[in-house]
């Protein structure tokens, strides 16, 4: 059962409203508009993957030198719940745990590395199972920040060309035509289209500038509009101890597939030199900078990235 969040209201902006309303409705009525009000705040965009990618220098020292435990133990101060090496040094290590309703991780290819931010998967208790979305985006928004400064701390020995910020909020809806409305409503007027059951729909516009802090370095801010289609894989497992023959159906998987409207942004440098930590980090914030802004002003209004001046 899905829990409602309700908004958090200032005492003493409480004790000066709750008088007046109480003498002119019934309870129950000011019960329910005070339930309806603060699901009406809540942001109807979801995330579904956050991520921060470092490039690495193909002259330099190979990637896979790195173990992607180290690295998730130096960003999130704690050990993976699981960690994998190949002896194969063009696969990647990868290191995954969860922190505070997140599933996290870190992956190491020879000149790559990335740290993914997922929603964790839950256990589904009926027939209709539900995509798993980041329900927490403030935390989302955290964890990113939380990367780009540690990541300013020269935690990455190998030499960086590049870094990249990526996030995709998406919006799920019953069809394609419901998508497509969604999508088309929040769309910057001079890029609007008219849609109704068109399928595959995808628009990706690059914004390219100098860096407000580096102005030798030139930044690509992408912003992409899209319907998309998810499939989820799931697999019941036996309960109660009953054997799994006696019971049908279990253990097949089942493929569900979604429909949302999606709308993502991926902000980095073009490589052109060596990146300082310091460089690495600030690139990082002036792309969440610029993810957390254009949603604003796209009408997303996700729940923890609704002002650009806190990001950094």
């Amino acid at each position: 059962m899905r829990a409602l969040a309700f908004p958090t209201i200032r005492p003493q902006c409480l004790l000066a409203v709750i008088p007046v309303l109480v003498l002119l409705v019934p309870p129950p009525f000011f019960i329910f508009c005070f339930i309806l009000s603060g699901l009406y705040r809540m942001s109807e965009w979801k995330a579904l993957a956050g991520r921060v990618t470092l490039f690495l220098q193909p002259e330099g020292a190979s990637g896979s030198e790195l173990s992607a435990l180290e690295l998730y133990k130096r960003i999130w101060e704690a050990d993976p719940d699981n960690f994998q090496k190949s002896t194969n040094p063009l696969f990647p290590s990868q290191a995954q745990g969860k922190r505070l309703g997140l599933t996290v991780a870190c992956s190491v290819h020879p000149l790559r590395i990335d740290f993914n931010l997922a929603p964790t998967a839950a256990e589904i208790q009926s027939s209709q199972p539900a995509l798993s979305l980041i329900e927490d985006t403030t935390q989302l928004r955290t964890e990113l920040m939380q990367i780009a400064t540690v990541l300013g701390k020269a935690v990455v020995p190998n030499t960086c060309i590049r870094v990249a910020l990526f996030v995709h909020f998406v919006n799920v809806n019953p069809n394609v035509v419901e998508a497509n409305k969604k999508l088309i409503s929040i769309m910057p007027e001079q890029y609007r289209v008219r849609l109704t059951n068109e399928e595959e729909f995808a628009l990706q516009i690059n914004s390219p500038r100098p860096s407000l802090k580096f102005k030798d370095l030139r930044m690509n801010f992408i912003s992409k509009w899209s319907v998309d289609r998810i499939q989820v894989l799931t697999i019941s497992l036996p309960m109660g101890g009953a054997p799994a023959a006696a019971q049908p159906g279990i253990g097949v998987p089942r493929a569900h597939e979604f429909i949302a409207a999606g709308v993502s942004f991926d902000c980095n440098n073009v490589p052109d030199k060596s990146l300082s930590a310091d460089q690495q980090s600030a690139l990082l914030f002036e792309g969440l900078t610029f993810a957390t802004k254009a949603q604003y002003d796209y009408g997303l209004k996700v729940e923890g990235f609704e002002h650009a001046e806190r990001t950094h």
